[in-house]
């Protein structure tokens, strides 16, 4: 968590949002140069097509989607700057089983497979990175489909408390803790595969059994605690 308790943003993570340390960044920026832009709504690779590289993203927000049989969209999670994102598709020569699209204007460095696997050799930094990146899609995938049996007001819960581990803020004078993530309540929703309207149905729950508060597009857990006990007995 960012705040007194004194975990660093650099390697907070979330099963929900994507990022990566400084250390990481830039030993993958010796590996490549080559920076693409995306505006808002662009498609940086779609589920289905083949790829030999994958992405880091320097700046701005990527959702990470399937596209499910019924034209419905699960969103897997949202890629932070420092993350990368695309790695299967590169290194099992298999197509990308995910859409990536900028929700925000993004730089993203594209990574070739064949510099990238030539670095790994020399350098074990690199291999340990793409390595950690695999477990962590892989434990996330875990997590989704272990989310599918819980309800809305669980999905709900587990969503926030990850949050809070991974990207609270300590709001002062308060035991309270600020989720700053500039996401609508639909995006909140696409992330546990959930309606909007059921999210919003689930918060304001939350809301009068005073354990978060919300102030914009900001989330206030009021509890951080509470929400953790009631998140563990989950079990995820």
């Amino acid at each position: 968590m960012r705040s007194e308790m004194g975990a660093s943003p650099d390697v907070a993570s979330s099963f929900f949002l994507l990022r990566d340390t400084e250390s990481t960044e830039d030993a993958l920026a010796k590996l490549s140069s080559t920076v693409r832009l995306y505006p808002r709504g662009s498609v940086i690779y779609h589920q289905g097509e083949s790829g030999g590289h994958f992405y880091q993203l320097l700046s701005g927000r990527v959702r990470i989607y399937i596209a499910m049989a019924d034209g419905t969209e699960r969103v897997l999670s949202y890629a932070e700057p420092g993350s990368t994102f695309g790695e299967s598709a590169c290194f099992d020569e298999k197509p990308y089983y995910t859409t990536a699209a900028a929700v925000r204007f993004s730089e993203v460095r594209v990574l070739p497979r064949d510099v990238v696997l030539r670095a790994a050799g020399e350098r074990p930094e690199i291999l340990r990175h793409v390595l950690r990146a695999l477990v962590r899609k892989q434990r996330q995938l875990a997590m989704h489909v272990a989310a599918e049996r819980l309800c809305a007001r669980d999905r709900a819960t587990l969503l926030l408390n990850s949050m809070v581990e991974a990207y609270g803020d300590g709001v002062a004078d308060s035991r309270g803790v600020r989720l700053h993530l500039g996401l609508t309540i639909e995006e909140l929703a696409s992330m546990v595969g959930v309606t909007r309207v059921t999210m919003s149905r689930e918060l304001s729950h939350l809301v009068r059994r005073g354990l978060v508060a919300k102030a914009g597009l900001d989330i206030i857990v009021l509890d951080p605690a509470a929400l953790r006990q009631e998140a563990s007995r989950l079990g995820l």
